[in-house]
């Protein structure tokens, strides 16, 4: 048996809830700028009970279940301001001091990355990214690339070699216009069968110089990982620009096809560009990697 119910957080974030009837709840709690959390099949069978959940973790600045880029683009664009100025979000001031400053950041940064529980099974409240109908015309244009020779690479089996991942546009024309970016996040997946990231070289990631606050460098040769993640705080980075460079190493030959290196399509984990709070989903065009 399971009931949807909103109610408001008491002093000490207590929760109180009348009226339920006797029965097996999944429960799930959620603020507008936490991760949600959740405590399954709680049996209530007296006239009180009590629940312990863990500490919601703050940092989910547009409600949607994960913090990431999204969530620092609009912390970046009111970064600075208190609540008497123009441009403050209340939705990025995550202490509740009326300031948007560097102790809202950490409290970003210490949790970016990570997603909240899942709604119940038939429950309602599943959060979902946000997307303007308009965006602005300086980040609808941006994309993401790899800068290789037409998009394919060709090596040998044991080589090391690197490949540049390119973020915003600088071509005007055609509807586009130069690109403005607060903060870009890539994630990719590869074959770990046929490539590694070289770990002879710390991080194996090497950042561009453009967007200097890292949030995110990561990878995982098990899985076949790649995630990535930077901004800036102060003026957006204009036009294209290097987002990080990644040192491959060739496991195996790929014989006549090829090994893929593609935007990741795993929930939570989508490749995002933004712009004072504004999001986009860029396409990606695979890299191809033939082993010989």
């Amino acid at each position: 048996m399971r009931q949807d119910t909103l109610v408001a957080a008491g002093p000490g974030g207590v929760l109180s809830i009348s009226g339920i009837l006797p029965g097996q709840y999944d429960i799930w709690v959620k603020h507008p700028q936490s991760l949600a959390g959740a405590q399954p099949l709680v049996t209530l069978s007296a006239p009180t009970t009590d629940v312990t959940l863990s500490a919601l973790l703050l940092g989910d600045a547009n409600d949607t279940n994960v913090v990431n880029i999204a969530d620092f683009s609009i912390l970046a664009a009111a970064f600075g301001t208190s609540s008497d100025q123009p441009g403050y979000d209340a939705r990025a001031d995550f202490t509740g001091d009326a300031h948007v400053n560097i102790s809202d950041f950490s409290i970003l940064a210490a949790n970016f990355g990570l997603n909240g529980a899942p709604p119940p099974a038939g429950g309602t409240g599943a959060p979902e990214l946000r997307v303007l109908e308009t965006l602005p015309p300086e980040l609808a244009s941006a994309r993401l690339r790899f800068l290789t020779n037409n998009g394919s690479v060709s090596t040998r089996v044991g080589a090391a070699f690197s490949v540049t991942l390119r973020a915003g546009n600088s071509t005007v024309g055609g509807g586009s216009v130069v690109s403005l970016l607060d903060g870009a996040e890539a994630h990719l997946t590869f074959d770990p069968t046929k490539l590694q990231v070289d770990t002879s070289i710390v991080g194996g990631l090497t950042p561009g110089t453009t967007l200097t606050t890292i949030l995110r460098s990561a990878y995982d040769n098990s899985a076949g990982t790649i995630d990535f993640a930077a901004g800036t705080l102060s003026a957006p980075a204009s036009g294209e620009f290097t987002l990080v460079t990644i040192r491959f190493r060739a496991l195996a030959s790929t014989g006549s096809g090829v090994t893929l290196v593609q935007a990741s399509s795993a929930p939570y984990y989508e490749s995002l560009l933004t712009l004072d709070g504004a999001a986009i989903t860029p396409s990606l065009t695979p890299l191809s990697v033939k082993i010989r």
